[in-house]
Formats: structure tokens, sequence, C-alpha cells
């Protein structure tokens, strides 16, 4: 981890691969609990994301054009872009929020690959799109990615292997959820058609839905 001034914090701005930074005040006891996980969390990314802290009670011009509200504040510089990190003060969650915006989505082979969801697993959300999309395809590709970036409680894959899917027509969306037995599909129209158990039996439910696919996300499965 390095620990950056206004020279190197300039570097870290301009980062293409993708630069986590930490602004911390020494006095302050919210940062002094969290640097240990800090610590753990730049030891994971090495290789994926460089790591840096930055004293904003020092720096006070850094931290008021690009540091956050308070202390600490944790963001992540890439491409000219900044994001700024507002989940739990842990290792695991900023090292997965850092992997997926620095690395991209995961691909697996199937949707089998994912494999059974327990009831202690997350929430998988896998968009299939073919090999090679149409342009009208990639756009539905790129919304998929947006709604991905967007939403930190559930696990979005990729898989282009059509054939597995089960989707009438691609692209579309596959949820795997351990709060409901079985799937729900989105087929990037207007239709969302939902399985679940109702009284101790599977029951279908089409609905219509005229909102674009990152908010049929959320309405659909946003409990």
């Amino acid at each position: 981890m390095v620990k950056l001034d206004n020279e190197s914090f300039a570097a870290a701005v301009a980062s293409t691969q993708g630069f986590l930074v930490e602004f911390y005040a020494p006095w302050c006891g919210h940062c002094k609990a969290f640097s240990p996980e800090y610590g753990k969390a730049a030891t994971a990314l090495k290789g994926i994301a460089d790591v840096g802290a930055i004293d904003g009670s020092v720096h006070k011009d850094i931290m008021k054009d690009y540091g956050g509200a308070g202390f600490p504040t944790v963001v992540l510089f890439k491409g000219g872009e900044r994001t700024e990190y507002t989940g739990a003060r842990e290792s695991a969650s900023l090292v997965k929020w850092v992997t997926k915006r620095a690395v991209g989505l995961r691909a697996v082979a199937s949707i089998e690959e994912v494999g059974e969801v327990g009831p202690t697993d997350s929430t998988f959300v896998i968009g299939v799109f073919a090999s090679t999309p149409s342009s009208s395809d990639a756009a539905l590709r790129d919304a998929f990615l947006r709604a991905a970036f967007a939403d930190d409680t559930r696990e979005y894959v990729t898989t282009s292997d059509v054939a597995s899917s089960q989707c009438k027509e691609v692209p579309c969306v596959v949820l795997r959820s351990p709060l409901r037995p079985g799937d729900a599909t989105i087929t990037w129209g207007w239709q969302v058609r939902t399985t679940m158990r109702v009284r101790g039996r599977w029951s279908d439910r089409v609905s219509e839905h005229t909102r674009a696919p990152s908010v049929q996300l959320t309405r659909v499965w946003g409990k």
C-alpha cells in the first residue's frame, strides 16, 4: 500500500488499471478501526488494482476536490472516473467491489457452472448474450453491465452458452436466488416471466413492464 502525496495522488487519479485510495485522518477513530481491513484488502488486490492512502487532514485541497464528506472515504479511480465505495468497512466486501470494477464481470462457460444456490449463498444474476451480439444486443449488454455495477447485493456473471440457458430468446437474464425456489427470466422485451412457489405448487406469472432492463431488475428482485 502506497502513502500518497500531491504528486503521487495525481498519478493515482490518472490510473487506467484502477487505483483505490483511502482518505483518512490520523485522529479519526473509524479510520483506525478500518485500517487492518484496508490492509487485508490491499494484499488481496495485488495484481488487480493499486492501493494507497492519503491524509486528508493535511492535503485539504485534494480532500475537498476528490474525497468525501468525512473520514474514512474510499474511492476507486480508473480511466479518469471516480467511484466512491459505500459498502461495509471490511476487506471481503471491498475486494469484491473493486474486483468487479477493475477486472469486469466474471464469465462462466454455462449457467450450470454457477451451480445450485444454497440458502446462505448470494443471488446470481446471469446475463446470457450471443458471442457475437448485434448492435441492438450490445446496447442491452451495456444496460446489463450498468445494472451490475449499480448493484452490489447480488453476484452478476455472463455467459455465451445460449443452448444451456433455457431462454426462449437471447439476450436474456436468468436469476438463481436462494430466496425463491426456481429461476426467473427476463427476456429483455416488455415481458417479465417469473417462476415461483405458491401454496405448495409451482405457478408461472407473466407481467408487463415498460421500464428499462436495469430498472426491471430492481423491480422484480429488489426486495
